[in-house]
């Protein structure tokens, strides 16, 4: 009984601290001390993967909401991250401006910087877009300028290609069609001599009568 007994009062010793554990936490995170993860990410204009990092590597200083649970929210130490965002990080990109860094709550009402940047990319990129396809369609346009004249300069060679072999083909049938001017120059002399052949017989026959 007395073992029991001394066993329920370190049960109810080890209670009692951890609920004054977890009332220190509440009133720490209660402080302007530490901001929540979300806060830190519009106070530094980064994700929340670079807070993390910045915390491993002790950039800045942090601790968990509830230390006994290690899935519990992060809380970042507000000074630690203003003297590390003035001191050490690079405005790349653009950070808070200094009165929203001291003002959490108000920057996360208002802050829409990042979004306004966006915006302004999207708004460009619709714009190059735009002229992209307009480039486009006017090259399509020339092409199908080009297309047809093309098919134009075909159908003018085809014909040309046609009334040449045409050209060849009267030339080749007048060439057939010509007589052979020798060959009837031969037979005209052939002729012609025979004539005279006839005519000198005649001339004997007649001086014999």
């Amino acid at each position: 009984m007395v073992a029991e007994a001394s066993k329920t009062e370190e049960e109810i010793a080890v209670n009692s601290s951890i609920d004054t554990t977890k009332t220190e936490n509440v009133s720490t995170t209660d402080t302007e001390e530490y901001v929540t993860l979300d806060v830190a990410m519009k106070m530094a204009d980064r994700s929340s993967k670079t807070i993390r990092n910045w915390l491993k590597d002790g950039s800045i200083q942090g601790q968990k909401e509830d230390p006994s649970n290690s899935k519990s929210k992060w809380l970042i130490h507000r000074s630690s991250l203003m003297a590390y965002l003035a001191t050490s990080v690079e405005v790349d990109p653009p950070r808070r401006s200094a009165e929203n860094l001291n003002n959490p709550s108000e920057n996360i009402d208002t802050g829409c910087t990042s979004n306004e940047t966006v915006s302004t990319d999207l708004t460009a990129i619709k714009q190059e877009n735009e002229a992209l396809k307009t480039d486009l369609m006017r090259s399509q346009k020339q092409n199908e300028t080009l297309r047809i004249q093309l098919l134009d300069l075909e159908k003018k060679l085809a014909i040309t290609e046609s009334k040449v072999e045409q050209k060849d083909e009267i030339i080749d049938i007048l060439k057939s069609g010509q007589p052979n001017l020798e060959s009837i120059y031969g037979n005209h002399e052939r002729r012609l001599s025979e004539l005279q052949d006839q005519l000198t017989a005649t001339e004997k026959e007649l001086s014999i009568v």
